[in-house]
């Protein structure tokens, strides 16, 4: 029995449906891949970010410093994957 969307797109058993489900998981996943190619890249940055959120707001330094403090993490960690890649 075909579901009724199904039907009305003219899809009546559930082997092409069962494709559609895979094309559909398929564009997702590289859709996903193409903001997030390095997954420890986004890790190690979510984390630089949040601990300098925690930390930086409490040194007692110009604002002009905490900037650079934040741009330097932010800086170091893509030269740092770009290494790692390149070692393997």
């Amino acid at each position: 029995m075909a579901l009724p969307a199904a039907k009305a797109m003219g899809i009546c058993n559930r082997k092409q449906l069962g494709g559609d489900v895979k094309i559909i998981k398929t564009i997702s996943t590289e859709i996903f891949g193409l903001f997030i190619d390095d997954g420890s890249l986004a890790i190690a940055i979510v984390i630089w970010l949040a601990g300098a959120g925690i930390v930086i707001p409490h040194l007692i330094i110009s604002p002009l410093f905490k900037g650079v403090i934040l741009f330097i993490g932010l800086a170091v960690i893509p030269v740092e994957s770009a290494i790692r890649r390149a070692r393997r």
